[in-house]
């Protein structure tokens, strides 16, 4: 509905002005008689059906910018006078000139003491008008346009709302611009005015002073600098940041397992590659793993940025703007254990206490896209969004963070159909936190605790666990025993065996042995309790 194009009167289209003619239209040996014609069009048009397309002609990119419609009458005269002298043609009619809708100038009220004020410097009244008169302007000081009467004076043009109110005492430093009607569509408010004097005084003679007044306090400065401090921690843990654009296309979502239904479209896109707006981070970091695993093995990367998840209107046909959320993603190619140790560690760093890490167990227990066509998950019916971004993970191979009932994000190995799908070498392990939701959370106080005067004491104990059993639990368990149990690491592993390093100290004295052994002691009895847990001999 909004191309314009100009047919031959049976619906064949023979020209989209403004751009390009088609083949039916085209000069050749043959041709005898031309059609001469200009035109001024849309160029809000221009540019929407030139981009459409995908057509960019030198036409395009001049009438899509809106040039003077004043000059079609001289540009007319010099072509038909090129055609007689070059081509040895004969004028065969008539001009025409089909002219609707004349654009009155425009008006633009500002004063000496408004340019000067935002030029920081005193020019005179004359000075400013030979300026503005250089470059065309029809400039009517006040004492003129006082004299003839201000009203009917401007009756002839059109006067900007945008033009400034001039008080009654400062009339005598008034003036009333006319810019050429090359200049009509750019400058159109007093501020276009300041900017025409500045760029002909020259902008080096300008005085440099700092800007004055009060710095406004928002929430960005704070958001920056959490997000700083992020990079900051992985990029010294040894991780690397990417960058990648925020449009994707549909065949990477596809092959993502997500639905482009889900995203919002780009109504204008450039090319094919970034036709709609990111929902997850991940697809762009897949593509990004793929390109670089040639040069190394371990890739450990993360990308903070925007995801753009679009309103569904419920009232309104029409949707509103994507709801822009910061995610952090992290990748690595060691281990899961790997993984889940930098983003406790990152927890830790920002002052989040109290995370639950957790088996994730809707994503365990509905692993829908596992049983539906050889595990491709871009054809299973996922009942929410946060289902579908959850299929990224193998399905027993994902947690979830949790805080006050809140999901931060998940972490866990890459599905296997996504590692064969983009032809991963190595393991990949990734995880995915809401930045909203940790800046929420996140205390950036600092507690200091004084050195120990008395040392610790290390002990090693390894236990035989049950199948399946979840070690973070057990950790909890043993921490909880006594506030004497300062960390406790897993040193070892093998099979059901696990080894834990746990150490004891006190802030009052010397832990003798009698001390430790009866910690260790309520330790077996809890585990062996509560999850069948025994040392092994």
């Amino acid at each position: 509905n909004e191309d314009v194009i100009i047919d031959d009167g049976t619906g064949r289209v023979i020209d989209l002005p403004g751009i390009m003619g088609t083949e039916n239209s085209v000069v050749n040996k043959s041709t005898r008689r031309i059609f001469f014609f200009i035109e001024s069009n849309n160029p809000l048009f221009i540019r929407k059906t030139s981009m459409r397309y995908g057509i960019r002609t030198m036409a395009a990119a001049i009438n899509e910018k809106h040039p003077d419609p004043e000059l079609v009458k001289t540009a007319m005269l010099r072509g038909i006078e090129l055609y007689e002298k070059i081509a040895g043609g004969k004028v065969a009619g008539d001009i025409i000139d089909i002219y609707p809708n004349k654009p009155k100038p425009i008006a633009i009220t500002t004063t000496i003491q408004f340019i000067n004020e935002r030029l920081g410097i005193e020019l005179k009244k004359e000075e400013i008008i030979k300026i503005l008169e250089s470059l065309s302007f029809s400039v009517i000081p006040s004492e003129r346009s006082e004299s003839r009467n201000l009203s009917t004076g401007l009756s002839t043009y059109s006067v900007n709302s945008h033009s400034r109110e001039i008080p009654r005492q400062a009339r005598d430093d008034a003036l009333i611009i006319i810019p050429p009607t090359f200049r009509q569509f750019d400058v159109t408010i007093p501020e276009d005015i300041v900017e025409e004097v500045a760029r002909i005084y020259g902008y080096h003679n300008l005085p440099s002073r700092l800007m004055t007044g009060e710095i406004p306090i928002t929430d960005k400065p704070k958001d920056f600098e959490f997000e700083e401090e992020i990079k900051h921690t992985l990029k010294y843990w040894g991780y690397t940041e990417v960058y990648n654009y925020s449009f994707i296309s549909g065949g990477l979502i596809k092959k993502t397992g997500l639905k482009t239904a889900d995203h919002l479209k780009v109504a204008n896109p450039l090319t094919e590659e970034i036709e709609y707006m990111r929902i997850s981070l991940i697809p762009s970091m897949l593509e990004t793993i793929v390109k670089n695993q040639p040069y190394k093995e371990n890739l450990q990367l993360f990308e903070l940025a925007k995801v753009y998840i679009p309103h569904k209107a419920i009232k309104t046909p029409v949707e509103e703007l994507p709801k822009e959320v910061s995610i952090l993603t992290i990748t690595n190619q060691k281990s899961f254990y790997e993984l889940k140790g930098i983003v406790e560690a990152l927890t830790r760093e920002l002052g989040i206490q109290n995370v639950i890490l957790s088996p994730d167990v809707i994503g365990a227990k509905n692993p829908q896209h596992v049983t539906e066509n050889d595990g491709d998950p871009s054809s299973a019916n996922w009942r929410t969004q946060d289902d579908a971004l959850r299929h990224f993970w193998h399905p027993q191979q994902i947690i979830s963070l949790n805080k006050n009932g809140e999901n931060l994000g998940y972490l866990g190995k890459i599905h296997p159909y996504l590692s064969n799908s983009f032809q991963i070498k190595n393991d990949l392990y990734i995880g995915v936190l809401n930045i909203e939701l940790l800046a929420k959370t996140a205390n950036p106080s600092k507690k200091y605790t004084p050195i120990p005067q008395y040392p610790p004491v290390l002990e090693d104990l390894t236990f035989i666990l049950p199948q399946k059993s979840q070690v973070g639990f057990i950790i909890d368990e043993i921490y909880k025993t006594s506030p004497l149990i300062k960390t406790v690491q897993i040193l070892d592993s093998f099979k059901n065996n696990i080894t834990f390093r746990i150490t004891y100290q006190s802030e009052t004295k010397n832990l003798s042995g009698e001390d430790v052994k009866k910690i260790r002691q309520e330790i077996l009895q809890k585990l062996e309790n509560k999850f069948k847990i025994k040392l092994k001999q």
